[in-house]
């Protein structure tokens, strides 16, 4: 056993060890290491930022939407237009994400829109708004 410690671990010349896999390209020490993780990636600033949404409605039967789904919002799915067409409320259900944690404060609380909102969606799908489409 000793001579598979010998033959894997060998010591350098800085006095700390390493494995002799480097070969694989396992355990090597990144060139800069010490600059490596202190740089920092920057975006370019033309770039446009697309908003992504989240959807804060209630499910929709089918597994076709469900709350907390997230979509950019330049990249809805088409499978989804149909039911927007016919509960065109549904789309006040879609928030930014930087207004979610708000939004789900006023889900909580009777007499606010967005609580209003939700009920109304809700009771319509219950009424059978989207047989049509599902």
């Amino acid at each position: 056993m000793s001579d598979f410690i010998n033959e894997t671990i060998e010591p350098t010349a800085s006095g700390g060890r390493t494995d002799t896999s480097a070969r694989t390209g396992r355990n090597k020490p990144h060139k800069n290491a010490a600059t490596r993780r202190t740089k920092k990636v920057e975006k370019p600033a033309n770039k446009k930022q697309t908003k992504a949404l989240m959807y804060l409605g209630p499910n929709v039967p089918g597994g076709r939407l469900f709350t907390g789904a997230l979509f950019k919002e330049c990249q809805m799915p088409k499978h989804l237009d149909p039911l927007f067409e016919a509960l065109p409320e549904m789309r006040e259900l879609l928030v930014e994400c930087q207004d979610v944690p708000q939004f789900k404060v006023d889900l909580q609380e009777q007499g606010r829109a967005a609580y209003l909102l939700f009920q109304q969606v809700q009771l319509r799908i219950r009424e059978g708004a989207l047989k049509n489409v599902l």
